[in-house]
């Protein structure tokens, strides 16, 4: 993350299709949505920044501590934050 930017979106053509991703700070962490292709799979890997106990959820669910992670086509929401 950059000091004074609060998000940031791109997006590109591919052969399989457009893939998008977009950051949104957050009170204690920052968002992350990324949309990947049909057939087309992608490595997310999650910056911890400066937290020192980072919770790590996709669509609601709890993925722990995991800063990498493994993903398949189709939409997905990343929220990572300091736990309470």
């Amino acid at each position: 993350m950059v000091h004074g930017l609060d998000w940031a979106a791109a997006s590109t053509d591919t052969v399989r299709g457009p893939v998008s991703s977009a950051w949104h700070k957050i009170d204690t962490g920052y968002t992350l949505d990324v949309t990947i292709p049909m057939g087309a799979t992608a490595t997310i890997v999650l910056a911890k920044l400066q937290m020192a106990n980072p919770m790590i959820t996709e669509g609601g669910c709890a993925l722990g501590s995991n800063l990498t992670v493994e993903i398949g086509s189709g939409p997905w929401h990343f929220q990572v934050k300091e736990r309470d």
